[in-house]
């Protein structure tokens, strides 16, 4: 699961503790409104490109060396291990650390933007919840 943020909200909640001295040493986890699966995610973009993709779950103890090997034998990247990790992750949110409402932002539901992203591609910040410590 994981509750993606939109990008431009991100760069507003980096721009605010650059500028504002009080976020000075405060952790500041930056996620999205809503909790969303990989399926979910999926569906999503399936209903923008007007196609059913086909998805098999398949154990990451399985997965993660067959990503590898597929590397070394193709020529283009398929799924790196990497990638595999990444999937297997459920977000733990500190319930502790501050967030946008904390700096006066109210984030976008990243379903809003699935086409933005589909035809110009996520950036990097984009992939998963934000975790950020303004230092001084």
């Amino acid at each position: 699961m994981t509750n993606s943020a939109q990008v431009i909200d991100v760069g507003q909640a980096l721009e605010t503790m650059l500028y504002d001295d009080t976020t000075a040493s405060q952790t500041y986890e930056l996620y999205g409104p809503k909790n969303y699966s990989m399926a979910e995610i999926a569906e999503m973009v399936d209903r923008e490109i007007f196609k059913k993709r086909r998805h098999i779950n398949v154990p990451k103890a399985v997965l993660k060396p067959v990503a590898g090997l597929l590397n070394r034998f193709l020529w283009w990247p398929i799924l790196s291990a990497e990638d595999v990790d990444r999937e297997f992750i459920d977000q733990q949110i500190d319930e502790t650390a501050k967030t946008f409402k904390d700096l006066g932002i109210e984030p976008a539901d990243i379903s809003n933007f699935t086409y933005h992203y589909l035809v110009s591609g996520p950036p990097r910040a984009e992939e998963g919840c934000g975790r950020w410590v303004a230092n001084a």
